[in-house]
């Protein structure tokens, strides 16, 4: 079936490129009303939704500490923010911080891939629900992952700025870490934390002034030190914390079971012999989960989140591996059949209400068969995002016989922040090789095609969005609205 849709698209492709270049026209589209575009997938229908079950805060139980009385139990990974926490006085990384602990896990267990294992953040954190989500805006602390064979959590030091950048490292079991990509990790050495209800103590102290200025995480597990320097350019950008306590992330996955007790938050213990009363926000809770891994929701919707008047494009896409054909989604406009020979602008309006590290989506001119990665019959931008960059936005695009993502120079934007936007293809540019540039808030950034793909050529017959499919990944919720696009004039 792949070949033959390849071999079709082929022929559309000589077939289109052979004829005359019908001129096009700017399309206005404000989605004051629905405008009845093609939507795939976009919808996501699912009959039984699973159970979310937030079952933590203060317990009278007696696990971690040295007597009865503890914080922790269930926290299952959903897109309903839960936490509890003590309320602090403002901090920065300019101050140091220190917190210590013991800590029992009791249940932590993963099948395959992200979306199977759970989560859990201890630490320094902000009260703001949206920053809540997978590498978490101001935070600094650690956090355990569950993971199988055996079952256990795994403990990684991280942190996050207030410029939506992060950073962090797994932690050996002989004290150090590894700060690599997860899939190239040395398993074998990593620190795994069995879920047998044994006590341990452990440490974290930010010290700002270590590391040659740039700040250091300092962790210690079972008597055990690793260290974690922050990189100097996130340090610049700052953060800032109102928290401290566990949450879990708001992104799809298992339930994991721990309790942490006789804690010494900047010099103030809390033994919980009595309730604390921190503060708690859904972490009593046990309802229908609301957006499992690939359950996609968007097109046209009445609200109002990019500006002007009701009525937009959006809701959450969830990106999805290249072979997970149920949750590839679209939603599109019919454009008629346009190609790189053609001169192609599309402007509007845009924002990111929540955009997780890890999530992705493309916006430009497509074709309705197939999307795919390596990418396909393709004209646009991809937003994505970078640990170390906070949330990007770059042109991309793909020929008929697939392309892969060009490295490019990208721009930055901010979640929760209002943006106009210019896309823009020229078919003469860089010498006829052909050029995008796609401009965000004043500023812009060119792609150069390769030699040779524009005669490769492309079908594009829809205007619109997709999720990305080069990886099971994370969410994001996005918006457009008050659009042009070039589309094929009618005749």
């Amino acid at each position: 079936m792949q070949a033959r849709c390849v071999s079709t698209i082929l022929v559309l492709v000589n077939a289109v490129m052979a004829a005359d270049l019908s001129p096009t026209r700017q399309k206005s589209e404000t989605f004051d009303r629905d405008p009845q575009w093609e939507g795939k997938r976009n919808r996501s229908s699912a009959t039984s939704l699973p159970f979310i079950e937030q079952d933590f805060g203060y317990s009278r139980s007696h696990h971690a500490g040295k007597a009865a009385g503890e914080i922790g139990g269930k926290l299952s990974p959903s897109i309903r923010p839960a936490w509890y926490a003590k309320v602090i006085a403002s901090r920065t990384l300019d101050e140091p911080l220190r917190s210590s602990g013991s800590l029992s896990l009791v249940e932590a267990r993963s099948i395959s891939g992200w979306h199977t294992q759970g989560n859990l953040y201890v630490g320094w954190f902000n009260g703001d629900a949206r920053e809540l989500i997978w590498r978490p805006r101001n935070f600094i602390g650690f956090r355990l992952q569950s993971f199988n064979e055996p079952d256990g959590a795994l403990v990684e030091l991280t942190y996050g700025t207030s410029a939506w950048q992060a950073g962090g490292m797994f932690v050996n079991a002989v004290g150090g870490g590894q700060q690599r990509n997860v899939r190239e990790l040395s398993s074998a050495a990593l620190l795994r934390i069995p879920p047998d209800g044994a006590k341990h103590s452990w440490t974290c102290v930010y010290d700002p002034t270590s590391a040659n200025g740039a700040g250091e995480i300092v962790f210690t597990f079972d008597g055990v030190e690793s260290r974690l320097p922050l990189a100097p350019e996130l340090r610049k950008a700052g953060a800032s914390f109102n928290r401290f306590g566990i949450f879990a992330p708001r992104i799809p996955g298992r339930p994991i079971v721990a309790y942490f007790d006789d804690l010494v938050i900047d010099g103030h213990p809390e033994d919980f012999a009595e309730d604390p009363h921190w503060e708690e926000v859904g972490n009593r809770e046990r309802f229908r989960d609301p957006a499992p891994y690939g359950h996609n929701d968007f097109g046209y919707t009445p609200s109002s989140y990019a500006g002007g008047k009701a009525g937009e494009l959006g809701g959450r896409l969830y990106s999805c591996n290249p072979g997970e054909e149920d949750f590839k989604a679209y939603y599109g406009d019919r454009i008629g059949t346009l190609t790189l020979n053609h001169r192609l602008t599309a402007r509007g309006r845009f924002v990111a209400r929540e955009f997780s590290i890890d999530s992705s989506f493309a916006l430009g001119w497509f074709n309705a068969t197939n999307q795919g990665w390596p990418i396909e019959n393709f004209v646009g931008v991809y937003f994505d995002s970078l640990s170390t960059a906070g949330r990007i936005a770059a042109p991309l695009y793909g020929t008929s016989q697939g392309n892969k993502r060009e490295k490019s120079d990208f721009l930055i934007f901010e979640p929760g922040k209002q943006y106009d936007w210019l896309l823009e293809y020229d078919p003469m540019g860089t010498k006829g090789r052909g050029t995008i540039t796609f401009a965000l808030g004043g500023k812009s950034v060119t792609l150069p095609l390769q030699a040779g793909d524009k005669e490769a050529g492309a079908v594009l017959n829809r205007f619109g969005v997709f999720n990305m499919q080069w990886a099971n990944s994370k969410w994001c919720e996005v918006y457009l609205d008050d659009q042009l696009h070039s589309e094929r004039r009618r005749r």
